[in-house]
């Protein structure tokens, strides 16, 4: 396996080839790979679209728009645009898994505090957590444990802010996905028929039996509601479209006003526990880490240093595999899902096929110029 010189893709990746000079394809090319790069066109089409369906609803229903909050940067950065530069009266959305990390729900209540944003908290009893994510555990997506928990806690999520808004009648759902946080059908806006796919790919969980009808009434399932169109309401993304500085920027953004201090930004410390178990136990199974090819892409886009992420890297990889890596945490995750180490690598070895709509997330495309999504660009 050879590493780029420029940014960190390696041979192992498809597509991925090195010239004389040790540069892959992607770094050679700068519109190469980017999951981030619409049509200028498409992104003033969609930016004109959000701004103006905001003024059109503004003031119409008891709430605006629904947002979720995750207690991270990029949704705490949302709310401050909605809120100060187009005075929005936002519900603000979280979802409390039990498996968040440290501080979150600090972050949250100085960020909805400070916007006057009110807040719900939509909290899981644990046993129904353990048995979510257990189940997804044992059926992790061809690309890894971390792939496969982020897609589900985004579907998770969906479905509960959907539900949230039907009930409050509230016409806009916000997401705070920042501009690398883009997949093949997940550019600006997400549709109902696009949520309905995805469900359908939740691999039968919900049909299990021994899950409580009443707790499941807080989950939106396409297709089961009456007068469902017209009660569905818009969930948008308008990060990909708004100005968005760098992360660095953001933070220094958050921290000098008071909202967030940067230091409790970071990814080490608002990653759940989820996410850092699924790392490790990823990079165990695979002999690498599962974020080398989004760093790669900040890394091109000026957004990290190369070296920098290279060493953190390495030293990342040589900690899960030696068992090094956060031990009491990982130790304590496997055990609030009644699971082995052993286990979940057995697992691993017995991955399902991939989610096509959830793909982009997680990989590069080497051979694709810019972001298209022509039956999404056709109906703004």
């Amino acid at each position: 396996m050879t590493v780029c010189k420029k940014c960190l893709v390696t041979t192992r990746d498809p597509g991925i080839e090195l010239d004389e000079q040790g540069l892959c394809r992607l770094c050679r090319n700068p519109l190469l790979g980017f999951r981030a790069s619409p049509p200028a066109a498409l992104a003033s089409r969609c930016l004109r679209d959000f701004e103006e369906t905001v003024s059109r609803l503004k003031g119409r229903f008891a709430y605006d728009g629904l947002i979720c909050l995750s207690g991270g940067k990029d949704s705490s950065y949302l709310a401050v645009l909605l809120r100060e530069k187009y005075g929005l009266n936002l519900l603000g959305y979280n979802l409390e898994t039990g498996f968040e990390a440290k501080g979150v729900r600090d972050n949250l209540s100085g960020v909805a505090g400070k916007l006057n944003v009110d807040l719900e908290i939509f909290s899981w009893p644990a046993d129904f957590s353990r048995r979510f994510y257990r189940y997804f555990f044992t059926r992790p997506l061809r690309e890894g444990l971390t792939a496969t928990v982020c897609r589900v806690c985004q579907l998770a999520l969906l479905g509960a802010a959907v539900q949230a808004a039907r009930r409050r009648r509230i016409p806009l759902v916000f997401l705070g996905y920042s501009p690398f946080q883009t997949a093949e059908k997940w550019f600006y806006e997400i549709f109902p028929e696009t949520l309905a796919a995805q469900y359908r790919a939740f691999g039968g969980f919900w049909e299990q039996p021994g899950l409580s009808p009443a707790f499941r009434e807080n989950f939106y399932f396409p297709g089961e509601a009456e007068g469902e169109p017209a009660r569905f309401p818009r969930i948008l993304a308008p990060l990909h479209v708004c100005e968005y500085p760098s992360e660095k920027l953001i933070r220094k953004k958050l921290d000098e006003r008071g909202f967030l201090a940067a230091k409790k930004t970071l990814p080490r410390r608002t990653k759940c526990r989820l996410v850092w178990l699924s790392a490790c136990l990823d990079t165990i199974h695979f002999q690498d880490h599962p974020f080398r090819e989004l760093i790669s892409e900040k890394i091109r886009r000026g957004e990290a240093s190369r070296w920098k992420y290279l060493l953190a890297g390495r030293l990342f990889s040589w900690l899960c595999r030696n068992r090094l890596f956060r031990r009491k945490l990982v130790r304590n995750t496997l055990a609030d899902l009644g699971m082995t180490e052993t286990e979940a690598l057995e697992f691993l070895g017995k991955t399902r096929e991939s989610d096509r709509g959830y793909r982009d997330i997680f990989r590069i495309h080497p051979g694709r110029e810019i972001l298209r999504g022509p039956h999404e660009s056709e109906r703004l």
